[in-house]
């Protein structure tokens, strides 16, 4: 692309000029655990260096993500721009940053609406050409969505994760239809793929192993995974139950399942560095979530073959085909999600063929570089759009 933005004159305004990298600056709230931060550090990761120069900003803390994407790329890095909640001087130290990093595209990754909201005031203060929001949530807008929706004709393009994401941000979020794309989450499929135990869970014992994969925060409703493990123990099912992951529920989840006689059956294994031998050594991943868009864990296992039990919310019926690639129960019925786990963890011949037919529906449609090579189309094309007005 032979352009070359112009920002002393406005921002929306380039000449042509010689080919040059695309500057695309990236704002998060943070960079902690979590599947939006998750899935816009591999965007980071792995843009084309040849085409596009990212950088990376968090409101606040840089987080554990935030600091392997440090040390495994040379992108430069601002974090702590936001001191308090209410914070309004964000805005200005963000105008700031970007007046020294210069960006063309202004790409705001995650849920919750202050970084958007800061970050497009930001944007338009500090003359940035193109600004898109990946509002990565359903349903929790408030309080920021009436004054989000004032900066709506100031933004270039939102991105929805799926089809049913997009719905939602039209018919429920408000947003202007013609700017709403679909950019479907991606999976890395070489490092999330079906292989042998590790070992990682411990010794094999011939019985089927389940796990719940979640941050231990209230949305992901650990508590009816534990109340489901609690049915099946009652039902006689011969399988092993685990809970993978770390948050500020755990110490109030493990004495839920001591109060539920099932202390003994269910294993806490904490926060673990190595995702792809963790799925591979469970036979069924679990969701319980009340709220998800298009959940990152269900996607890595099934890309690894494994058949998924989740609740029916948000995006997830365009992830899981109930039926074929794993079983559905509606949120906060533990009956049946108990009845769907112990469908699957009877017969291993079901296991296998939904995980085959997962892992083909994963390559399909959640491939992580497709994902990424669409997002650098996105960022050209709304780029390219603006040099022509």
């Amino acid at each position: 692309m032979r352009l070359v933005a112009d920002q002393r004159r406005g921002g929306s305004h380039f000449d042509a000029g010689s080919v040059g990298q695309i500057r695309v600056t990236f704002l998060f709230t943070s960079l902690v655990v979590g599947g939006a931060e998750r899935i816009g550090s591999q965007v980071v990761g792995r843009l084309d260096r040849r085409r596009f120069q990212p950088s990376v900003v968090c409101l606040k803390q840089l987080g554990i993500l935030g600091e392997e994407l440090v040390a495994a790329t040379a992108v430069p890095v601002r974090f702590g721009l936001k001191r308090h909640r209410f914070d309004a001087t964000v805005t200005w130290r963000l105008n700031q940053t970007l007046r020294a990093l210069r960006p063309h595209v202004l790409c705001m990754f995650g849920s919750g609406g202050d970084r958007s909201f800061w970050g497009r005031l930001a944007a338009c203060w500090a003359n940035v050409p193109v600004r898109i929001c990946c509002p990565h949530a359903m349903g929790s807008y408030e309080p920021w969505e009436p004054y989000n929706r004032l900066l709506n004709a100031v933004t270039d393009a939102f991105v929805a994760i799926s089809p049913r994401h997009r719905q939602y941000l039209i018919e429920e979020a408000h947003l202007p239809a013609a700017k709403v794309t679909v950019i479907e989450n991606g999976v890395d499929l070489a490092t999330y793929r079906p292989g042998p135990r590790s070992g990682l869970l411990g010794p094999d014992t011939g019985r089927p192993r389940v796990g719940l994969v979640a941050v231990l925060r209230p949305e992901k409703d650990v508590a009816t995974w534990l109340h489901t493990v609690k049915l099946l123990t009652e039902r006689g099912v011969a399988a092993e139950y685990f809970v993978v992951g770390d948050g500020p529920q755990r110490q109030q989840l493990q004495q839920l399942a001591a109060r539920l006689g099932i202390a003994d059956r269910v294993r806490f294994v904490g926060l673990q560095q190595d995702m792809p031998a963790v799925y591979r050594d469970l036979d069924i991943c679990v969701l319980t979530s009340r709220f998800e868009v298009l959940p990152c864990t269900l996607m890595e296992a099934m890309a690894c073959g494994k058949p998924v039990v989740a609740t029916r919310v948000g995006a997830v019926e365009d992830l899981v085909c109930d039926g074929r690639t794993g079983l559905l129960a509606e949120a906060g019925d533990a009956g049946g999600l108990a009845a769907a786990v112990e469908r699957l963890a009877v017969n291993a011949e079901l296991r296998q063929i939904m995980g085959r037919t997962a892992r083909e529906h994963v390559e399909k449609h959640f491939d992580l570089d497709r994902m990424v090579r669409r997002f650098e189309a996105l960022f050209a094309s709304l780029l390219e759009r603006k040099a022509l007005r």
